[in-house]
């Protein structure tokens, strides 16, 4: 029995990886471009920064940069997942279409002569994920319990190469849902950082209150530095 080709399965395609990724959202990338802009802007004014607090001024150094190491591992963790999920998709795709409908179809063909094969008829529209690996499974189980029959009917190894291609599907699912775990951390480390930054920002914000003259240079660029910005909404064209 030759492997099949043909379309995506109608049950490997039914959630997309798109809904359920979760990347830095645009409040903590703005928030955290604010940090890292009063950062730079006290480095490149030494002099009148040298009037805030040099240790509150560390620690939104040490805030920034650690910062910027959470966002990597969060957006590696990002595409890390989506590699993982497309894979699955692949490997159920295989699933289906090389082993579970040929072997399902072929068994409707014999049914009748042989009604030991009504054990391999059962539809597999709609499964993926755990689902479709526990009807595998199940499947392969079956059709292994009458050696005779699946050495007579099948090539041989057949039924071993899927009962591998069910494990790498399970593998996969496993190693997503460590992906997720992971995933979750690194958004949790990354918003206690952003809270972390705010909180000495404001520290900062409250001292250039106090020490600079509200129509002086510093004061109005220093404000301008820690805006949390808005992207901007995109203007209709007017036809």
């Amino acid at each position: 029995m030759q492997r099949a080709g043909g379309a995506r399965p109608r049950g490997c395609s039914s959630h997309a990886f798109a809904g359920r990724k979760r990347t830095v959202n645009v409040r903590q990338r703005a928030q955290s471009e604010s940090l890292r802009r009063a950062q730079q802007y006290l480095k490149g004014h030494p002099s009148d920064a040298a009037e805030l607090s040099e240790q509150t001024r560390r620690k939104l150094d040490v805030i920034a940069d650690r910062l910027e190491a959470a966002i990597d591992v969060q957006a590696t963790r990002v595409r890390q997942l989506r590699g993982e999920w497309k894979r699955r998709l692949h490997l159920e795709r295989e699933l289906l279409l090389g082993y579970v409908t040929p072997i399902a179809k072929f068994s409707r063909a014999k049914v009748a002569k042989h009604p030991e094969f009504a054990a391999l008829t059962p539809s597999s529209r709609h499964l993926e994920g755990r689902k479709l690996v526990n009807f595998a499974r199940s499947m392969m189980k079956v059709a292994k319990s009458n050696a005779t029959m699946s050495s007579r009917e099948w090539p041989a190894g057949l039924l071993d190469q899927a009962t591998a291609a069910v494990d790498a599907i399970a593998e996969s699912m496993d190693r997503h849902g460590n992906l997720r775990v992971q995933r979750a951390g690194a958004t949790a480390g990354l918003a206690s950082l952003i809270a972390a930054g705010r909180n000495v920002l404001l520290q900062l914000d409250a001292a250039v209150e106090a020490k600079f003259d509200r129509g002086g240079r510093f004061y109005q660029e220093w404000k301008i530095a820690i805006r949390v910005g808005e992207p901007a909404a995109k203007k209709k064209r007017v036809t």
